[in-house]
């Protein structure tokens, strides 16, 4: 019975990077209320499943806690706080059924991630675990492409799976979501792909895996600037930065920064591919004004390439529906910040406690979802769930900053903790918090 729980936790692993790719598609609806919807994806089953089968290894792991390090005990106890802290929040809450399922969550991911490295036991299972990772990013970024395509060519959306506001008919051209529920967790779900292949891209032992990682980390990339997502666009790029340095700096070498022009290759590739798709699509679109559309809806207004005539509003059946930067997308996110915010400081006890973990969407009267975890963890959580994160973030940055591989992994969460001011929410982003485990064990 050990041997075939310890077998099915591998394979588990095995299937861990490809799977947290479909975050959405398929799905199975169980029901809905007033304050939220029950679904279920392949990632939450699949952590389900995980986690009940690494109970009893987190419990074999306990028994030896003496011999644990002091940073790893502190890594544990701090994790521990938080998650029991969330969970006896329920008390409080005003929907509890949404605390109770979103705490099982977070207890399914701290046996999961304290459980992974004892079965990365040997290089064998860390070469074909990081193979599927990086196969499987391929893979969906030409799933995504090839979604793009029917799109323009009119396929109904139910056979695509792209998303409302993803069409072709939004911009001019289509920005994939992938297998995710929209384009900005499709983005964010390539980030640490991005960041690795350029990290293996610097690394390569040999011109046939230069070429072969270069290769890789163009498509990829442009891959995650096509899909259109600026909170993942900024958390890739700010990320890269970082890791140039880390990478420069550790070396001594300027050699690092040598790879970046692959990242401006990929950036003119899918600006190029969103012109070339404007131009084709049954929109009035033409290349020229989706490169400007696109210019202009990156950089948040501020630069305007639009022919005057770009920016007029035109009474046409195949005018597509925003003419360039959108300014409700952003201006929404940060009026729900502010409303989380202001709640936050309606009283000491919200202040202090919050409103119970997933109580965000019923304490501002809606199933609206804060789109900025950290505005959506002070208020479900209150300045106690706060500093209890802080400080687990801290000891996470302080163990790995002399780790071999801190340069990539760091850049990794670094981005993950960039691109969740732009959006909340456990279960369609697992991946933030189980692949840096993951990668951790088998780069």
């Amino acid at each position: 019975m050990k041997n075939l729980i310890s077998t099915s936790r591998r394979y588990l692993l095995y299937a861990l990077p490809a799977v947290l790719f479909f975050s959405y598609y398929p799905r199975i609806f169980l029901g809905e209320n007033n304050l939220m919807n029950f679904e279920l994806s392949l990632p939450l089953i699949w952590l389900a499943v995980f986690a009940l089968l690494s109970l009893p290894e987190l419990i074999r792991l306990i028994r030896g806690y003496a011999q644990w390090t002091t940073a790893q005990k502190f890594l544990f106890a701090t994790a521990f706080a938080f998650i029991s802290y969330s969970s006896l929040s329920t008390f409080w809450s005003e929907n509890k059924i949404r605390t109770i399922l979103t705490a099982g969550i977070m207890w399914c991911i701290f046996i999961s991630a304290f459980s992974i490295k004892n079965i990365l036991t040997n290089k064998e299972i860390k070469k074909n675990i990081l193979k599927i990772f990086l196969i499987s990013s391929i893979l969906v970024c030409a799933f995504c492409w090839i979604q793009s395509f029917l799109d323009l060519i009119g396929v109904q959306s139910s056979v695509t799976m792209i998303c409302r506001g993803c069409t072709t008919s939004t911009f001019g051209f289509p920005h994939p979501n992938g297998f995710a529920i929209e384009p900005q967790f499709m983005g964010n779900l390539l980030l640490a792909p991005s960041l690795v292949f350029f990290y293996m891209c610097v690394y390569a032992k040999t011109k046939t895996q230069k070429v072969k990682f270069a290769i890789s980390t163009i498509f990829v990339t442009s891959t995650l600037f096509f899909t259109f997502s600026r909170g993942a666009i900024y958390a890739f790029c700010i990320a890269l930065i970082f890791l140039c340095i880390f990478l420069c700096v550790r070396e001594h070498s300027l050699q690092p920064s040598k790879t970046l022009p692959l990242v401006l290759c990929s950036f003119i590739i899918s600006l190029c591919a969103q012109g070339i798709f404007a131009g084709l699509s049954y929109t009035n679109d033409t290349f020229l004004t989706g490169i400007t559309k696109s210019i202009h809806h990156l950089s948040l207004g501020i630069i305007d390439l639009r022919e005057k005539e770009q920016n007029q509003p035109a009474d046409q059946d195949d005018q597509a529906t925003f003419d360039g930067y959108v300014s409700e997308s952003t201006e929404i996110r940060l009026s729900l910040t502010e409303q989380a915010l202001q709640k936050s400081l309606s009283s000491p006890a919200v202040f202090f406690f919050g409103v119970g973990l997933g109580g965000a969407g019923s304490a501002l009267g809606s199933k609206e979802i804060i789109q900025n975890e950290y505005a959506s963890i002070f208020l479900e959580l209150g300045i106690i769930g706060i500093v209890l994160l802080l400080q687990l973030m801290i000891i996470i940055f302080h163990k790995l900053r002399k780790n071999a591989l801190a340069p990539v992994i760091l850049s990794v969460l670094l981005s993950y903790l960039i691109s969740m001011c732009f959006f909340s929410g456990l279960p369609n982003a697992l991946h933030i918090y189980l692949l840096p485990e993951l990668l951790l064990f088998i780069l």
